[in-house]
């Protein structure tokens, strides 16, 4: 550990990585997502202007297409810029009709006849 040099990414500009998840409906355009989500959260002005806001396909899930959304955020405010950028994203998606499912199961009752 203290042969190597490493570098900290955060020294220099106070910036840190975040990373943030959301699941969209299956059937949902992504590019489309990803434009408005981009968009909506550079507008609130709270992210490293020389880093780009990523927002890339993670998983196929049971309910879900889950995206990660990356961003460099200010190392002091990081808390509660996570929660504004969360808040951003739920009104974005809810504005543009863009479903975020949630899981749901379906149970059958069959009768069992006594005869």
């Amino acid at each position: 550990l203290f042969t190597k040099n490493y570098k900290n990414m955060t020294k220099n500009d106070g910036y840190e990585v975040g990373v943030i998840e959301v699941g969209v409906a299956y059937g949902t355009n992504v590019k489309e997502v990803r434009e408005l989500l981009i968009d909506a959260i550079a507008k609130l002005g709270i992210t490293n202007e020389n880093k780009d806001i990523i927002v890339r396909l993670k998983s196929f899930d049971d309910s879900c297409i889950t995206l990660s959304i990356i961003v460099w955020l200010n190392v002091f405010t990081r808390g509660s810029d996570i929660g504004d950028i969360m808040e951003c994203i739920y009104e974005t998606l809810n504005k543009n009709g863009i479903e975020i499912p949630f899981p749901q199961r379906e149970i059958t009752i069959k009768q069992q006849n006594n005869n």
